[in-house]
């Protein structure tokens, strides 16, 4: 499964242009063999930088979680979807999905949260595994 309907594993002609511009523009000092770089990574195109990633076609990028206001949005809109009690296990994941809110599961899987498996979805239990 990826999470973007692009694959990431293939870059433009334009994308692979702009990387190599910026990557040019990363060299501040050379000294023989010695070059000094400074990063100029987030200002790569969105492409290169899920190009680069162990994970292309299912990288979060840092850019967009740098979005607060969208991600705060988000986050309010599933915690209304999880207080439903009309809302199960597949409406949940249909909703991440649907609004592009993996971050969701990123947080869920870094804070080693998980859903009790055997509680009713209607009176849902989070712990956390230590």
């Amino acid at each position: 499964m990826k999470i973007y309907s692009r694959d990431f594993t293939v870059l433009t002609k334009e994308e692979l242009k702009e990387w190599e511009f910026l990557k040019e523009k990363e060299v501040v000092h050379r000294s023989g063999n010695l070059v000094v770089r400074r990063s100029k990574y987030r200002e790569y195109p969105a492409a290169v930088r899920h190009y680069e990633s162990l994970f292309p076609n299912n990288h979060l990028d840092i850019v967009d979680l740098q979005k607060i206001d969208q991600l705060t949005k988000l986050t309010e809109k599933f915690h209304q979807l999880i207080d439903n009690p009309n809302s199960n296990e597949r409406s949940i994941l249909n909703w991440i999905r649907e609004n592009s809110a993996y971050f969701i599961i990123a947080f869920i899987h870094a804070r080693k949260i998980r859903f009790d498996e055997n509680a009713i979805i209607n009176n849902y239990f989070i712990s956390n595994v230590q």
